[in-house]
Order: structure tokens, then C-alpha cells, then sequence
């Protein structure tokens, strides 16, 4: 196919050639809550107590370098290449460099992070580390002032029920990210595989998200309950990536028949009309110009399956974790795709598990957790031996001198969940119990990254 516009199939299935760096690096991608301290409630954007303060504390205390959203400060780029920004609800993500080991990219994360929040206890603010914020209603999200913003809200509004939730994800959850290089086709037909097998599996594990304003939900993620209604052409399991021999084309494939849901061009944020991103390609946009990688690259990043595909592959199904045991995410992950052997063996143990398992097992698990099942097997039971494999990977890594020898150890808060049993989000309920809907602050205080408090 080649369009109007000069783009042609073969160009956008070439972005996923992978990547040219050499070495097979790891980040990640934290998002933490930023709430006023007194009232649980997520900050403001403006005022003495609001997110646009915390950026430039952040960026003068850290040598920062802020950057403006059609002129406001949205994000501080900081000197180690790693950067803060606001999401849409007023979440702060913290995206870090890429690092050829676990053992510089961790120190550094927990470094910048935890700087951030004793910044936030300073000016009378909390960052959360746990998969949704505990307090805040939906229609209390304060939602930061950015054109797209208005533009998603609209156009989930107009899927209906399949988009009903759409604002508590924009708005309310928070994950744990990681990013992996990928360096040819069937580096990423192996790698796509293991991810889009692995992620709905272990996600499990990671159940941390049992309240929602002031009260228990009922699940033991509720992140991951609200997700699967946001738009499912465009979240959840991406059905060619469990076993695909060319992800590249498949992965075109998939986008191209997705629409837009909006465009960057000459510095203004815009709607696009709900067509196909081929028939873009074919036409044109309705004023005139032509889509080119950078329209591509922006399509791409309004997608949101369990497992993202660029660059890099970013894996996205994760619950935020108590703090600072994020780096069990990025421990895993690394332990499990960058070990030639792990990752066979994964791939050897789910051979079994079909698309339709996957999808199954995305609806299961935000409300039985490490109870679910998967084609018949236990989650529990896949989980441990994933992390097993995961622990050996990174015992080998010890052993080439890639990491430290505290690495593995990253793997500790997953290994003793699926020990006992008991996920993130049970002992949260067990410690709180129903009193969390009265006293909604004590739990906010348990979940502040660095142990501030209330004063």
C-alpha cells in the first residue's frame, strides 16, 4: 500500500525494525499519586498545593530542565536522561533512562523517586505507591490542562459502556511499566510472545488496587477491572502476538484499521475524524496535510494492550506495588526475556495457553487473583514457575557480570506472595478491613512513597 502522503506499508512495518543500541537495556515507568496530604485527595494543578509547584521544586532541587504543553509546565527533564511528567489525572510518572543492568537502573530510579517525594512532603503533598488512588472519586479527578485531555474524554464517552470506565484509568490508576529492547523480527516474535503470555498470568501476583473512593471495591484490582472498559479494539491481549511469525506486519496490520483518537500538528493538539488510520494514510487529513512517521508514532501511542509495541516493548499490566518494590517489576522481566534459557523454558511452559485463555484469565483476575485459572491450570502455580524462571535468569546475569549480586533479591516481594498466597491487595483488607471507608487517611498514610505522614 502506498498513500497520497508518500508512507509506505513497508516503512511503517520497517519502525519496528528494533533496536540500534548494541545492548539489551531495561527501564521503567512509575506512576505515582500525588495527593494533598490533609484530605487524600488528588492535588490540584494550580496553587500553593498543586502539581505545577511540585514540577518546579522538583526541577530546581534536581537541576531539571521543565518543558511546557501548549504553555503549561507538564513535565522536568532531568541531567540522568530520566524525566517527571504529569498524567492526565494529575499522576506523577516518573520514566527512567534506559540502563544496560538492573543494577544502575534501580539505585537511580529510588534516587530520583524518593527525592520527588520528601519534595512533596515539603509543600504539604504525598506520593502513593499502590495501583489506584485510595480516596479521590472520579468526579473529583482534577484533570490537568491539556488540550487532549477533553478530546479522549469525548471520544471514550462515545463508545458507551465499552468506554464507561475509561476516566477512572485516565484518572485514577497507577502501574508499573517496563521497557525492553528488541533487535530483529524474531528477537521480537519470541520476546512479543513470552510478554503477551507472561503479563496476564503474573499480573496476578501484583493485585494491588482493592479501594476506590474511600471504600472497598469488591475486587482485588480494581486498575485492572476498570480497563477492560476502555475501548477493547484497543486494550487487553494482543491476540497475533501470542505466536506470531511476523509481529511487524501483524502489528500494522492492527493499527491501521484502528482510528485516531487525536493529532499533534504545528504545536496544537486536535481531534481526528473516526476513521481508520488507513484510510489516513490514503487520504490525508481534513485540512489538508498528509500523515507522516511522527502521525504513525503518535497513532501508536494511543493504543494500550497488556504489552505495547514500539521501539521498545513496554509491558503494561502491573498494579503499582507498595514502595520501593517496583523494581520486582523490571527484575522480572529482565530475568525472563534477556535469558536466552528463561525464556525458552517460559515459552516452553505456556505453549498451551490460547488467546481466548488470555482473555478469559483478563477478566479473572482483578477479581480472584492468584485464585484464577488459566486453560485449567493454576495462576498461582504458572506464577511461581515464571518467577522461578525469572530468578535463574537473573542468578545467570550475576554469574556474566551484567548485574550485582543483589539483583535477584529484587524478586523477593513476588516470591513471597506466591509462598503464602496472600497478593498485596488481601493484605491490604486484611490490615484495613471495612474501616478504610471511615478513617480512608490511615491507608493513604500506609501508602506514601518514603513514610511521610500527616503532620
Amino acid at each position: 500500500m502506498e498513500s497520497r502522503s508518500g508512507l509506505t506499508r513497508d516503512e511503517l512495518t520497517r519502525y519496528f525494525s528494533g533496536s540500534q543500541s548494541g545492548s539489551a537495556r531495561v527501564g521503567i515507568e512509575v506512576e505515582c499519586g500525588v495527593v494533598d496530604r490533609q484530605t487524600g485527595l488528588s492535588a490540584a494543578y494550580h496553587g500553593e498545593l498543586g502539581t505545577r509547584r511540585l514540577l518546579e521544586c522538583i526541577s530546581s532541587e534536581l537541576a531539571g530542565t521543565p518543558y511546557v504543553d501548549e504553555g503549561h509546565l507538564m513535565g522536568v527533564a532531568l541531567p540522568t536522561g530520566a524525566r517527571f511528567s504529569l498524567e492526565l489525572g494529575g499522576a506523577l510518572e516518573y520514566s527512567s533512562a534506559a540502563f544496560s543492568s538492573l543494577g544502575a537502573l534501580i539505585p537511580s530510579a529510588v534516587r530520583d523517586i524518593g527525592h520527588a517525594a520528601r519534595v512533596a512532603d515539603r509543600i504539604g503533598l504525598a506520593l502513593l505507591a499502590t495501583g489506584m488512588l485510595p480516596v479521590t472519586p472520579v468526579d473529583r479527578i482534577p484533570w490537568i490542562p491539556k488540550a487532549r485531555v477533553e478530546i479522549m474524554r469525548n471520544y471514550f464517552r462515545e463508545l458507551g459502556i465499552a468506554g464507561s470506565l475509561a476516566e477512572s484509568v485516565m484518572g485514577l490508576t497507577l502501574s508499573i511499566q517496563t521497557t525492553l529492547d528488541y533487535f530483529s523480527e524474531e528477537d521480537l516474535a519470541s520476546k512479543l510472545s513470552l510478554l503477551v503470555l507472561a503479563s496476564p498470568i503474573l499480573a496476578a501476583a501484583f493485585v494491588n488496587s482493592p479501594f476506590e473512593a474511600g471504600a472497598v471495591t469488591g475486587v482485588l484490582s480494581r486498575r485492572l477491572h476498570c480497563w477492560q472498559r476502555v475501548d477493547p479494539a484497543r486494550c487487553g491481549v494482543l491476540p497475533f502476538g501470542v505466536r506470531s511469525a511476523a509481529p511487524g506486519g501483524d502489528l500494522v496490520d492492527w493499527a491501521l484499521q484502528l482510528p485516531m483518537i487525536y493529532r499533534v500538528h504545528a504545536g496544537r493538539t486536535t481531534t481526528v475524524p473516526p476513521v481508520a488510520f488507513s484510510q489516513i494514510l490514503l487520504n490525508g487529513f481534513d485540512d489538508g496535510s498528509r500523515p507522516d512517521l511522527f502521525d504513525w508514532e503518535c497513532h501508536l501511542s494511543q493504543v494500550w494492550p497488556h504489552v505495547r509495541v514500539r521501539k521498545t516493548l513496554e509491558t503494561r499490566a502491573f498494579d503499582a506495588l507498595p514502595w520501593p518494590m517496583f523494581s520486582a517489576a523490571p527484575a522480572f522481566w529482565a530475568g525472563l526475556a534477556y535469558d536466552d534459557r528463561s525464556l525458552a523454558e517460559a515459552l516452553e511452559l505456556l505453549s498451551c495457553v490460547t488467546v481466548e485463555h488470555l482473555r478469559d484469565l483478563t477478566s479473572e483476575v482483578p477479581i480472584k487473583g492468584l485464585g484464577a485459572t488459566c486453560g485449567g491450570r493454576s495462576v498461582l502455580h504458572l506464577s511461581a514457575e515464571l518467577l522461578r524462571l525469572a530468578h535463574r535468569g537473573l542468578l545467570r546475569r550475576v554469574e556474566q557480570n551484567i548485574e550485582p549480586s543483589w539483583v535477584p533479591d529484587l524478586l523477593d516481594p513476588l516470591l513471597d506472595v506466591v509462598t503464602s498466597g496472600v497478593t498485596f491487595a488481601e493484605r491490604s483488607l486484611r490490615e484495613w478491613g471495612e474501616s478504610v471507608s471511615s478513617s480512608p487517611l490511615s491507608f493513604v498514610d500506609a501508602v506514601t512513597i518514603g513514610g511521610a505522614r500527616r503532620r
